[in-house]
C-alpha cells in the first residue's frame, strides 16, 4: 500500500506482459472461494473482484492500443512519403483515465498529467496518481536498466529529450520510454466531492488546495455571483459548458491563464455527487 497525503491508496502491480495473469488468478482464486460457499455475501465479494480486475485490465489494454495507433501513423506515414520521416515518430502525448464505480475510483496514468480527489466540505485534496518525472527514483532505475540515460538540461530529460518517462507514443524512444500506465485504487467515502483530472500546464501553476478549493465552490454555492463567473469563464473559451461541471473545469482554465501558464491546459471536472 502506497499512503498519498493520508489516504490509503492500493497499488496492484499491473503490466504489459502480466495483467492478464494477474486477471486469470484473480479470477481463478475467486471462483474457488465462490465454489466453497453459497454465502451471498461472498458470491457479491466474486463479481466485485472480478469487476475490479477487468477495470484495471482494461484500463492498461487502452493505453497500449492507443500508443499502438501512434505507431502505425508513423508506419504509414513513412510508407505514403516513400521511407521520409514526416516527424510522427517523435509525436506522442500523455494520458490519465478515471473508472468510477459505486465504491472505487480507478485512476490509470502515463505521463505527466494527474488525477486530485478533493474530499470534504473544506476542499481537502488527494492525488490519485503520480508523474512520470524521469528523475523519480524507480523511473531513473527502470531506464538505466534498459541503455537509457537521464540528462540534466532545463530539467531531467530522457535522452536529453523527453521531460517524461512514460507517454503513449514517441516511437523513437522506445523502449526505454514506455506506454504502460501505473494504476491506483482509492476506496470511496461518503465526503468525496469531485475529481479534478488535468494536464501539467495547469498543476505547473496551480496547487492542488487552490484547485479544490475553487472548484468546489463552484459546484456547491448556487449565487448569481459564482454563475456569473462560470458563464464568463465559458464564454471566454468560446466552449460550450451543458453541465455544471463542465463550466467549473472552464474557469479552472481561465485560472492557469491568468497564472501564465505556458503549456498545454487540459482540465476535467468528475463531480462526485448528485447536485
Amino acid at each position: 500500500m502506497a499512503q498519498f497525503n493520508n489516504i490509503d491508496i492500493n497499488r496492484p502491480a499491473f503490466n504489459e506482459q502480466s495483467d492478464l495473469n494477474n486477471f486469470a488468478a484473480i479470477m481463478a482464486e475467486a471462483l474457488r472461494n465462490n465454489n466453497n460457499s453459497n454465502n451471498e455475501e461472498e458470491s457479491a465479494k466474486f463479481f466485485k473482484k472480478m469487476r475490479l480486475s477487468h477495470n484495471c485490465r482494461s484500463l492498461c489494454i487502452g493505453f497500449r492500443h492507443k500508443s499502438d495507433e501512434f505507431e502505425q501513423v508513423s508506419t504509414l506515414c513513412k510508407e505514403k512519403l516513400h521511407g521520409y520521416d514526416c516527424g510522427t515518430s517523435t509525436v506522442g502525448s500523455t494520458a490519465t483515465a478515471a473508472i468510477v464505480t459505486s465504491d472505487k475510483i480507478i485512476v490509470a496514468n502515463c505521463g505527466d498529467s494527474r488525477a486530485v480527489l478533493c474530499r470534504g466540505g473544506g476542499g481537502r485534496d488527494f492525488p490519485l496518481s503520480a508523474e512520470h518525472k524521469p528523475d523519480r527514483p524507480d523511473e531513473l532505475a527502470r531506464i538505466e536498466a534498459t541503455g537509457g540515460r537521464v540528462m540534466y538540461l532545463d530539467r531531467a530529460r530522457v535522452q536529453g529529450v523527453l521531460a517524461m518517462s512514460r507517454v503513449i507514443g514517441d516511437k523513437f524512444l522506445k523502449p526505454i520510454v514506455i506506454s504502460e500506465p501505473e494504476i491506483t485504487i482509492t476506496r470511496r467515502d461518503p465526503e468525496d466531492e469531485c475529481i479534478i483530472i488535468a494536464s501539467d500546464g495547469f498543476w505547473d501553476v496551480i496547487p492542488n488546495h487552490r484547485a479544490c478549493k475553487v472548484a468546489l465552490q463552484g459546484l456547491q454555492e448556487a449565487n448569481i455571483a459564482i454563475d456569473d463567473v462560470l458563464d464568463a469563464a465559458c464564454t471566454g473559451l468560446d466552449e460550450e459548458c451543458p453541465t455544471l461541471s463542465a463550466r467549473v473545469a472552464a474557469l479552472l482554465t481561465c485560472l492557469a491563464l491568468g497564472k501564465d501558464s505556458t503549456d498545454n491546459i487540459s482540465v476535467i471536472v468528475v463531480d462526485l455527487k448528485s447536485r
